[in-house]
């Protein structure tokens, strides 16, 4: 048996099988697979999209608060400034609440560049850990499409999801082919927690 492999984005490698196929009289054992439904009904891929969701709502409440606080003292600085104005104000008060709103003028802006900051560095982080999560995720699926396709003794595993720029399929046809999709969802999925009991109400068809 010559190597297995899973070929998402290698559509010339199909020629390739066909031709050395041809020349040899050597037949090959070839499956497919739809990765890109592995991985979405994959239960650590739901874990992650819920954590993403949690994370995500945290970071909108935190800076709503931010918000809300800038909205303040924006409104305090404006009352400062409506007083500065006014003409019946006095020298000496005039002087006291100026330096006052400079002083407000300074907190507002740091306020705003902490926002900013906030919002650059959760919108990064969560990028990066999200990213390592798919990458993870990607690996685990892709090594359990291995394991699965050894004990099937396939040559080669295709992924049936893979398009090209042109948003073309790269796997067309192939005759007799294998789907594998099924099988190793149910082998990803089988330590998966069970559902709590308003999911599974949530499942259950209406009667």
């Amino acid at each position: 048996m010559i190597n297995l492999a899973i070929v998402r984005k290698w559509p010339v490698l199909i020629f390739l099988l066909a031709s050395v196929s041809l020349a040899h009289g050597q037949k090959f054992k070839v499956a497919t697979v739809d990765f890109n439904r592995l991985i979405t009904n994959y239960y650590v891929y739901q874990e992650a999209i819920e954590e993403k969701r949690v994370e995500v709502e945290a970071i909108r409440e935190e800076d709503f608060g931010r918000q809300e606080r800038i909205k303040a003292l924006k409104a305090e600085l404006e009352n400062m400034i409506n007083e500065i104005n006014d003409p019946s104000l006095s020298a000496a008060r005039r002087q006291t609440v100026s330096q006052a709103a400079k002083s407000k003028e300074a907190d507002l802006q740091a306020l705003i560049r902490e926002r900013d900051v906030f919002l650059e560095t959760s919108d990064k982080n969560l990028n990066q850990k999200m990213n390592a999560l798919q990458d993870e995720i990607n690996n685990l699926v892709a090594e359990a499409v291995r394991g699965y396709a050894e004990t099937q003794e396939v040559d080669f595993v295709f992924d049936e999801a893979g398009r090209s720029l042109q948003q073309v399929p790269f796997l067309i046809y192939v005759r007799n082919r294998i789907d594998l999709t099924d099988a190793v969802l149910e082998i990803l999925n089988k330590d998966a927690p069970e559902a709590t009991e308003k999911e599974k109400v949530k499942e259950s068809p209406a009667e």
